[in-house]
């Protein structure tokens, strides 16, 4: 097999993109499969790649496929347990008259062929700064929630399942990456209650496009961000019709034009038709 990466990336463009799969790219022995499995559950994209080698009939029968397969199946549980506590919170505070925004893989997934295919380790929600004790109180009180720890911009809680809720008053530390701070401090001056759970606000699309690029550049900065952002944002890119004057005023605004230009240009590489340039 050639490089372990570039066949995973195959993989996934496969399963998430559409991509075609050449069948003399697909001669993989047990030793490439096993490689492959490692690498991709380190990415937690298993669930991605093991799919794509069923479909394709690329799997025999036999314990690396049976890992593969608990890897799909334990995505699907988590997508479920994660969805209905996300329901259960939009409920709660929403019956309470208390405004949120969900964030990250809770607003992403709509965009996969499958929403089970994009995973999430937790739950992200955006509540006003003078909302917060109220939300914490309530959760505690109604949904049993317990809170555990206090970082720079988020509460984090437990549901009695275990589910991880972080509960965000702002949506990133200030001064951590150019001017995205400045930016994202007007999140709910750019986002409108839902029709049918009116506590319930969505950012513009723009917006959130700009705060999913702040959040991957600040991974990005401080140690890596990983694949599954950069699938993100193929996912975004393709799915989402933007203002682009809007969006990249944004961008600029907050220091991070060219990050994003790169990052997009990158994304095509891995999951699309692009070609790659000097710094992809």
């Amino acid at each position: 097999m050639e490089n372990c990466v570039q066949a995973m990336m195959r993989l996934i463009a496969n399963e998430v993109c559409g991509a075609a799969l050449n069948p003399a790219d697909c001669a993989f022995e047990e030793d490439d499969l096993i490689r492959l499995y490692r690498l991709s559950k380190a990415h937690d994209l298993a669930h991605l790649v093991g799919d794509a080698l069923i479909r394709n009939r690329l799997l025999s029968d036999g314990e690396v496929k049976a890992k593969f397969e608990k890897q799909m199946m334990t995505a699907v549980y988590r997508y479920e347990r994660i969805n209905y506590e996300l329901n259960s919170l939009s409920e709660t505070l929403n019956q309470s008259e208390i405004p949120f925004i969900p964030l990250k893989g809770s607003v992403l997934r709509q965009y996969y062929p499958e929403p089970w295919m994009r995973t999430s380790c937790d739950i992200d929600i955006l509540v006003h700064d003078a909302d917060l004790n109220r939300a914490v109180i309530l959760l505690t009180e109604q949904l049993e929630y317990r809170a555990e720890s206090e970082q720079t911009h988020d509460i984090g809680m437990y549901s009695p399942g275990g589910v991880h809720l972080e509960l965000h008053y702002t949506l990133i530390e200030s001064n951590v990456v150019g001017k995205a701070d400045e930016v994202l401090k007007a999140v709910w001056e750019q986002s409108l209650p839902g029709q049918d759970c009116h506590y319930r606000y969505v950012m513009s699309e723009e917006m959130f496009y700009h705060y999913h690029i702040a959040h991957m550049a600040k991974h990005f900065q401080n140690g890596g961000c990983g694949i599954r952002p950069l699938l993100d944002l193929w996912i975004l890119n393709h799915n989402i019709v933007y203002n682009t004057e809007r969006l990249n005023a944004l961008l600029e605004e907050g220091g991070l034009l060219t990050f994003a230009g790169t990052a997009r240009q990158l994304a095509d590489v891995w999951f699309g038709n692009g070609g790659h340039n000097s710094v992809t």
